[in-house]
């Protein structure tokens, strides 16, 4: 583990309590004399504090450093990803992190479970925690759009994965998403036919074997972090 978050790292004093109380001195049997680094997911410093107080329920921290702290994405990359079962995205979050992806929009497309409803809070302590094990210090920006036309209209330039689109090589593929830098990939089932009329442009790979969705936006993702 990288760094431990808390929103008000930086203060000349913290309270820990809670769930994080319980994770920090019981789970990881942190000492009193430890030193903790601690980041905000939002400045870009780290801050080192020390315990000057530990009770049963809760401890009192003094900041004793700080220093510069910038392990983020190299580039903007954006994934525009269909809503499937939430359970699947929340498992894929951490490693679209990992892998420095800047923006998750989702959208309902027509193949999606209508009744399928994300938790933004809960993927939200996924993405902290994926950045207090994986040392990325910004947090993933997630949004939620109504439906693939929403999504074109606000990112026009976007490259669609589907199984109908295009068959174009691995290095036309990459060179079209180094252009784009923002991909759309659909639900499981791909795009319905009123969705690819919408679609500019679409690719898939020289392969008969079709991804899953989740496997199409990890392969996405990983040839963004190459780029």
């Amino acid at each position: 583990m990288r760094f431990l978050y808390h929103s008000n790292a930086g203060h000349k004093q913290l309270i820990i309590d809670g769930e994080q109380y319980t994770h920090i001195y019981k789970s990881r049997r942190a000492g009193k004399n430890a030193i903790l680094n601690l980041c905000n997911l939002r400045d870009r410093r780290i801050y080192a504090y020390r315990n000057i107080h530990i009770d049963r329920h809760k401890a009192t921290l003094e900041l004793v450093d700080s220093k510069d702290y910038a392990c983020i994405a190299r580039k903007p990359a954006h994934i525009i990803w269909a809503i499937i079962e939430p359970k699947i995205i929340e498992k894929t979050l951490p490693t679209l992190n990992e892998l420095g992806i800047s923006k998750m929009s989702f959208f309902y497309a027509d193949f999606s479970q209508k009744n399928f409803t994300l938790n933004m809070e809960r993927m939200q302590k996924i993405l902290i925690q994926s950045c207090e094990q994986c040392g990325r210090n910004e947090l993933l920006e997630m949004e939620i759009l109504r439906d693939l036309n929403d999504a074109l209209i606000r990112y026009p330039n976007a490259l669609a994965f589907d199984v109908a689109g295009d068959e174009v090589s691995e290095g036309v593929i990459v060179e079209r998403l180094r252009e784009a830098r923002s991909v759309i990939i659909g639900a499981e089932g791909g795009f319905s036919p009123s969705e690819r009329a919408m679609l500019k442009t679409s690719i898939r790979l020289q392969s008969d074997i079709i991804l899953r969705s989740q496997s199409a936006t990890l392969f996405a993702a990983s040839v963004l972090n190459l780029l």
